[in-house]
């Protein structure tokens, strides 16, 4: 289909047929096909989503780690760091338990991590 016809005026559904009755039928082969995509079961149907099958505690731990990197990113671009071992973000998921930023916080012996746990703060 080239600009021309996209700008022509569309043919009556008579005429239409009549074009298309004398136009070459082309095939491609199978292996044409094979992308190594699935195709959905119908054409309606979405995919299978991560996140439909996953539980609440998973979703809220990964909405966690998002969060605490977002932070560590936005306390490095802001300059609110200076690099130290014991320096990062540290954010409460639940009860007692924490997530951090950097990983290396929660390797430190007596850290920022383990102060925060055992005094079980609710921001920090």
């Amino acid at each position: 289909m080239g600009l021309k016809n996209y700008f022509a005026p569309k043919p009556k559904k008579g005429e239409a047929e009549k074009e298309n009755a004398h136009a070459p039928i082309t095939t491609l082969p199978d292996s044409h096909f094979s992308s190594g995509f699935e195709t959905p079961a119908s054409p309606g149907s979405r995919p299978e989503s991560v996140f439909r099958n996953s539980n609440m505690a998973e979703l809220h731990d990964l909405k966690c780690d998002v969060m605490v990197n977002y932070l560590h990113q936005q306390q490095q671009e802001r300059l609110w760091t200076m690099h130290g071992e014991d320096e990062g973000v540290v954010l409460k998921k639940s009860r007692g338990e924490y997530t951090c930023c950097p990983a290396d916080l929660a390797d430190v012996q007596d850290g920022l991590l383990k102060a925060i746990e055992v005094l079980n703060v609710r921001v920090c």
